[in-house]
């Protein structure tokens, strides 16, 4: 978002983009496995999507840059128009968690459209580096209190759950969708003496 708000020049998206692939692609994917081994749908999902974004934006930044690859201000709003959609459903889903993932995903979603409109319309440039700089703020914001969560078995930064229980029925979700598991879940299964017996 530097060069939006020009606080960097164009320069620095060369460096971003091996970035890109690394931790945004290939990190997020493999988020995206570890929450599918919690059963976690949402952020399965999620993960999983971006980490695609930020591969196909870090290889099609890198095949610019060694002029292999030539991409034209319509693909690119047409691209980020579509993840604008894509991030609009996944929004939609947030309501059963919590509030501030709820804000980000809006704010995500609206920076998705703002950059799709500044491929074209260079006045735009700004608002898509302020929501893309807020969207920052509130991920880093998320992860420290999920991770906090994690490690202190409490809520040390706020997130703001939405206790809706006619959006989320019966169902137990942590921050970020996990499925809270009972202790009768985590607890080994014993055979019965007749089954042992058998």
């Amino acid at each position: 978002m530097g060069p939006f708000l020009k606080i960097t020049d164009n320069g620095a998206d060369q460096l971003m983009y091996s970035f890109a692939l690394l931790f945004g692609g290939l990190g997020q994917m493999l988020a995206g496995w570890l929450e599918f081994q919690r059963k976690n749908t949402w952020a399965c999902v999620t993960w999983l999507c971006y980490s695609g974004y930020w591969m196909g934006f870090g290889l099609s930044g890198i095949l610019e840059g060694a002029d292999i690859l030539t991409p034209s201000p319509e693909g690119w709003q047409m691209a980020n128009a579509l993840w604008g959609v894509l991030t609009f459903i996944l929004w939609m889903t947030t309501f059963a968690f919590n509030g501030a993932l709820c804000l980000m995903m809006f704010l995500l979603t609206i920076q998705f459209f703002l950059e799709a409109a500044s491929a074209t319309h260079p006045s735009c440039w700004r608002a898509t580096g302020v929501f893309g700089f807020l969207v920052s703020i509130l991920a880093f914001y998320i992860g420290a209190a999920v991770l906090c969560q994690e490690v202190y078995h409490k809520d040390v930064l706020p997130l703001f759950p939405l206790n809706w229980t006619n959006l989320r029925g019966k169902r137990r979700f942590g921050a970020t969708g996990t499925r809270k598991a009972r202790p009768a879940d985590l607890a080994p299964k014993i055979d019965s003496e007749e089954e042992l017996e058998v």
